[in-house]
């Protein structure tokens, strides 16, 4: 009798195991799938004088308020009050967001501002993060300095930007045991794909 209901129990035990190893596959698959499309795309979109103005006194000024988290910035600074707007507006705060809830990274107020550049909506924000998130190690914190190091040769063009948000396009129907976060017909709106292998 014990060895038959050992037996239920193991065999529930495998079958729970089965459909916990293909999810974890599943979701490896579908996390690989997007990271090989944004590989596919070469960021190289230069910046602007101004941008590399911006870029250059950020990299050589002693203010700390452009290399620290932007979350622990001087509020009262002239800085800060200068691009209150832009920090506050609806782009910036889905990309912020996105940063703090699904990645461990963290931002300094100059790499935001020359980001914030390239990213014109909510869906290049995603993108960007995601691009991030996958190129950097856990808990880095984003200077300038490496910015430079993740763009070399620039940043995501408008028309890389609508080829990689095409691609990442999947049938809901194979994601239902996804948990989603914002539109279920985008790969990168599911929390599987931002968990780091």
């Amino acid at each position: 009798m014990k060895f038959v209901k050992f037996s239920k129990i193991l065999t529930r035990f495998c079958n729970i195991f089965e459909s916990v190893s293909y999810n974890l596959k599943n979701n490896d698959m579908h996390r690989n799938q997007l990271i090989s499309i944004f590989d596919k795309h070469n960021p190289q979109t230069e910046m602007s004088k101004e941008e590399t103005g911006f870029f250059m006194q950020g990299l050589m000024t002693k203010d700390k308020n452009y290399s620290c988290n932007i979350y622990d910035m001087d509020k009262e600074s002239e800085l800060y009050k200068h691009f209150l707007p832009l920090l506050k507006g609806f782009v910036t705060q889905i990309f912020l967001t996105r940063i703090k809830t699904m990645t461990t990274l963290r931002i300094s107020f100059g790499t935001l501002i020359i980001l914030m550049q390239h990213i014109e909506s909510p869906g290049s924000a995603v993108m960007y993060t995601y691009y991030l998130h996958n190129k950097l190690p856990l808990n880095t914190l984003i200077t300038l300095e490496i910015l430079g190091e993740v763009f070399p040769w620039g940043f995501f063009s408008e028309s890389q930007l609508k080829e990689i948000w095409a691609a990442q396009k999947v049938d809901s129907k194979t994601t239902n045991d996804y948990q989603c976060v914002g539109a279920p017909d985008n790969m990168i709106d599911y929390i599987e794909v931002w968990r780091q292998a």
